[in-house]
């Protein structure tokens, strides 16, 4: 099976740290069409081409923080809105290498519930089981290629279980977004990182 390669790439690993707290999870459609607005104030052409968690995503498929990630041509530039605490915060400025997939229209593709759902189902609860402590699970959507090489938005489930400078061990379960067939599933470990010399 070929891996699945993706056209996008979103860059919210230090915005995790910032933004890890909220009262409140929600699903990823729920602040969709807020963050969209966001988006098009600071620039009226920007569509959404991915969307990632910046806080862990519970087995409901909620989370306290997603990030929003748009492209506008006219500027050539990525805006992303966080909603961490019921208000947004936005960031934009041009990208190295932008993403400029556009997804399609939110009622075209399965929720975040329904992803982590299927997740779950094809080996997310026996990693959980397997890997009782330290664990932690993330989502993003976007478009990518799927293993019959066509473009399609693809859902990332990702698990993890340990803690740096350990080894991680970790699960991926890709899913079709539109058709919620799952497209891959790989299992592995990140190994312990070396110590300075």
């Amino acid at each position: 099976m070929k891996k699945l390669f993706f056209l996008f790439i979103i860059t919210f690993a230090g915005i995790r740290a910032t933004f890890a707290q909220s009262s409140s999870p929600y699903l990823v459609k729920e602040k969709l069409n807020a963050a969209t607005s966001e988006a098009t104030r600071k620039a009226p052409d920007a569509y959404l081409n991915a969307i990632a968690a910046t806080a862990d995503v519970d087995l409901n498929g909620a989370s306290d923080s997603w990030g929003y990630e748009f492209y506008s041509r006219v500027k050539d530039s990525v805006i992303v809105v966080l909603y961490n605490a019921g208000a947004p915060f936005v960031l934009a400025e041009p990208p190295m290498n932008p993403n400029k997939s556009q997804m399609p229209d939110a009622h075209d593709w399965i929720n975040s519930d329904a992803a982590m759902k299927t997740a779950q189902s094809n080996g997310g609860s026996a990693f959980l089981a397997k890997y009782s402590s330290d664990n932690s699970v993330v989502m993003e959507i976007g478009k990518g290629i799927d293993t019959t090489a066509k473009e399609t938005t693809i859902w990332m489930v990702d698990y993890f279980s340990g803690k740096r400078p350990g080894p991680i061990n970790f699960l991926t379960v890709s899913i079709n977004a539109q058709t919620g067939a799952v497209l891959a599933t790989h299992e592995g470990i990140t190994p312990a990182m070396k110590k300075p010399q």
